[in-house]
């Protein structure tokens, strides 16, 4: 299913050409990068373009097996970001990147998700990530379908901004509309499968970081082309 949204997922899916400018900032052939998780290919192909060699690490076979086929790629990882890291990228990397990463996860999992990449990286090792801030467009939709049924409280927790999709039910086939070449029970599939997800502003997002006592905050920047809008730019600093 990964790769469906890849392949044909439309412009959203990716990182726009100003996202890739921030990704990269700063970043050297010198530095060891790994990119982890979520839709990485393009940024992957603007890597290698700039003779670096990323490793990537990704919990998706599909995904692991198509990024194989990019040329030049050194090693890709079979890896799920909620579990602990592989011994032998302890402490390697100068730098991470992520695209949206978290905002597949619910608040709680997102903290775990972040001590797991701060143990990739060397000390004074950047995690640098995008995160779309707020609801999605479709989020919107779903909450305010359930008001109008008086479902919502099933499926989503205002206090923890933490939606439930598995719970929607039959909102989600009304929920989805033409998203490219994706087809319709292959995107409402997706969406079940998604579970809970929690969405985030920018507080909520230092908040997160300050549980973890390994990184600091160094930058928050928002590009002014993103793939989805409010989308901001998050570096995370390794000081322990």
């Amino acid at each position: 299913m990964r790769g469906t949204f890849d392949s044909c997922g439309g412009e959203s899916f990716h990182p726009t050409d100003e996202e890739i400018k921030l990704f990269l900032d700063s970043v050297s052939p010198q530095d060891n990068i790994a990119v982890i998780g979520a839709i990485t290919k393009k940024l992957v192909d603007s890597l290698i373009a700039k003779n670096i060699n990323p490793v990537v690490l990704d919990f998706s076979h599909d995904m692991c097996q198509d990024l194989k086929k990019v040329s030049g790629l050194q090693t890709i990882y079979l890896y799920d970001v909620m579990q602990e890291p592989p011994g032998d990228l302890v402490g390697k990397f100068d730098f991470i990147l992520t695209h949206r990463l978290l905002n597949q996860f619910m608040r709680e999992e997102v903290i775990r998700v972040l001590y797991n990449m701060v143990q990739l990286l060397k000390p004074q090792g950047r995690i640098r990530t995008s995160v779309k801030l707020g609801f999605y467009a479709s989020d919107v939709d779903l909450i305010e379908q359930g008001k109008q049924k008086n479902i919502v409280q099933k499926f989503y927790d205002p206090h923890t901004k933490t939606i439930d999709f598995s719970a929607a039910g039959p909102l989600l086939d009304k929920l989805v509309q033409v998203q490219s070449d994706i087809p319709e029970d292959t995107l409402i599939r997706w969406y079940k499968l998604r579970g809970e997800i929690s969405r985030f502003e920018c507080q909520d997002m230092i908040d997160i970081a300050s549980t973890c006592q390994e990184i600091m905050l160094e930058s928050v920047m928002q590009p002014e082309k993103a793939s989805v809008e409010n989308t901001h730019f998050y570096t995370f600093t390794k000081i322990i």
